[in-house]
């Protein structure tokens, strides 16, 4: 099991697995970005990057932790329909130039997606994408349980994630900044919720999303 530990180089173990990765086939792409001194590692085999373009005008994209000895984070990117993995990245640093980089490497590739659906990341909402990014009403739920902890407000949150129309989403995000009684909360509602609904509300998505490519 020892071929299985790589090397403990870090720049002899990228270059090893790029080795092996074209040896099996896959397509592999590196990039550096200078202003954040990171870097990262893109890479997918045909047979997967043609599912992507098939099944990618939605393309849900999740991140993996500690996979490795270096802390570097995997993303993983999968077609709508065929619920199949369609292209990977390794990258050092999980800041929104890098992640957007390997995302843009990825996109022109192989797909031409509509929408990509993320967790509750902004990272991963924030890389420069020339399509929408919505994100996942579980993960979005799950940062307002630590986030909006004053139930109350929590509540009209929720209540606002499901309302059917867009007028009625953001009249009642407004109630729940006005009754909440933590500045820091309202603050926070404000900043990350209030002018982006389209990206987590459900009165978006009403619209059909899931048309055949």
């Amino acid at each position: 099991m020892v071929h299985l530990l790589g090397n403990t180089n870090l720049a002899t173990d990228i270059e090893d697995a790029v080795q092996y990765l074209r040896s099996q086939g896959y397509e592999v792409d590196r990039f550096h970005v200078s202003q954040r001194s990171t870097e990262g590692i893109v890479f997918a085999h045909p047979a997967q990057l043609e599912k992507l373009w098939r099944h990618g005008h939605l393309t849900l994209i999740d991140s993996t932790h500690k996979t490795n000895r270096y802390d570097w984070r995997l993303f993983t990117l999968y077609g709508f329909g065929c619920w199949d993995v369609g292209a990977h990245f390794f990258v050092s640093g999980e800041d929104g130039d890098t992640v957007g980089m390997a995302l843009k490497m990825s996109i022109r590739a192989s797909l031409d997606p509509r929408y990509i659906l993320a967790d509750q990341s902004s990272v991963e909402a924030n890389g420069e994408q020339e399509c929408d990014v919505i994100l996942c009403t579980v993960h979005v739920m799950r940062t307002w349980m630590k986030k909006i902890y004053h139930l109350k407000t929590r509540e009209r949150m929720i209540l606002a994630m499901h309302k059917r129309t867009e007028a009625g989403c953001e009249q009642i995000i407004q109630q729940a900044i006005n009754s909440c009684p933590v500045q820091a909360m309202k603050q926070y509602i404000s900043r990350n919720y209030q002018s982006n609904t389209h990206r987590w509300a459900l009165w978006a998505r009403s619209i059909p999303l899931f048309f055949c490519k």
